[in-house]
């Protein structure tokens, strides 16, 4: 009777196992991920807009590092860390916006995608 019990939890450990494997995110992608976040900390000039407020993008790295370590478990690629953690609000649904210095204004997902597009492309990080 021990030797049915001792199977099936050795095969629902097994399960759970796998199950954790196919949600975590590779080296590849979390090296992405650590660039595009690093791509906006390097923004001196431009201005985070966050539920039509601006930011400095220090603050934008802080909210947006904090959102990546509460969803990185369910994060699988650096496009859903952009969708998940630094497309918009949580609250409001708003879009996360960079404001330039020449006035132009981007939603912070077209301008990360953007981004990442370039990362693959040339296979370079910053």
């Amino acid at each position: 009777m021990k030797a049915p019990r001792i199977r099936l939890l050795f095969t629902v450990l097994i399960l759970l196992l796998v199950h954790g494997l196919a949600f975590a995110l590779d080296a590849a992608e979390e090296q992405k991920i650590n660039a595009l976040i690093q791509i906006v900390r390097s923004l001196r000039e431009e201005k985070f807009i966050r539920n039509g407020q601006a930011y400095d993008t220090d603050k934008a790295v802080r909210l947006i590092s904090y959102k990546y370590n509460k969803e990185k478990p369910s994060l699988t690629t650096a496009i859903e860390f952009i969708e998940k953690c630094a497309a918009k609000s949580n609250t409001t649904g708003m879009p996360y916006q960079i404001k330039f210095p020449d006035g132009k204004v981007q939603n912070s997902e077209d301008f990360l995608k953007a981004k990442l597009g370039e990362l693959e492309r040339n296979g370079t990080h910053p």
